[in-house]
């Protein structure tokens, strides 16, 4: 997977990348790229189905721009994530780091700061299911929905959005759509603990205490 930009540095004479030399050298700037290609194609060759990294490294590397797919080698057909550079994306990275140290202590703080990581990088999901996480926290319940969903939405294949956004409905009494979307995320992911357990606190809501039981077991399990 390539960045959607086109970079070539000089790091001896420009150690701080901050002068792009694509359009000055583009004939050494495609076959670098060209050697990228097939380094990146000999890697995939290589390697098994998966590459296993825990899930931090793939958060940190997807955050990025390094990789898409949720840590994936293989290209998609269509890809809703059109990344910017590692150069660019490093900056919201940190800012975003930043501003998960006031999250105990300011969380207004955290929002705040949220909302304009957001205004910039419409397409990062992370920044959307921390704003909804927080705005949930906060008691802003149109807020924490709207950036819950739209999360979830984005990335539907991956149950733990889907868990976070059931959590958001559960925080603000929408007991019935909380059940809804955990369902959606047991059905990516039928041995999500997080989920099963969720599902066990809404049933017992709604007064169901059998099937409480029996997602409580699932989770223990």
């Amino acid at each position: 997977y390539l960045s959607s930009d086109r970079e070539l540095y000089d790091l001896r004479r420009d150690p701080g990348e901050t002068r792009n030399l694509v359009d000055d050298e583009p004939e050494r700037a495609q076959a670098f790229e060209i050697d990228l290609r097939g380094r990146l194609a000999a890697a995939a060759a290589r390697a098994a189905s998966t590459v296993h990294l825990d899930q931090e490294s793939i958060r940190l590397l997807a955050s990025l721009g390094y990789i898409a797919d949720g840590g994936s080698l293989g290209a998609r057909e269509v890809d809703p994530f059109r990344f910017p550079s590692p150069l660019r994306s490093i900056q919201v990275y940190r800012e975003l780091q930043r501003l998960r140290q006031f999250e105990g202590t300011f969380p207004f703080k955290a929002i705040e700061g949220l909302r304009r990581l957001l205004a910039e990088n419409r397409h990062q999901v992370v920044l959307y299911r921390d704003l909804g996480r927080l705005s949930a926290f906060a008691g802003e319940q149109t807020e924490a929905l709207e950036n819950l969903s739209k999360a979830a939405a984005l990335k539907p294949e991956d149950p733990r959005l889907h868990v976070f956004y059931a959590l958001g409905l559960f925080r603000f009494g929408k007991l019935d759509e909380s059940v809804a979307e955990l369902e959606v995320a047991l059905k990516l992911d039928a041995k999500n603990a997080p989920a099963w357990y969720n599902l066990g606190l809404a049933e017992m809501g709604r007064n169901r205490v059998d099937a409480a039981l029996a997602a409580f077991e699932k989770a223990v399990e």
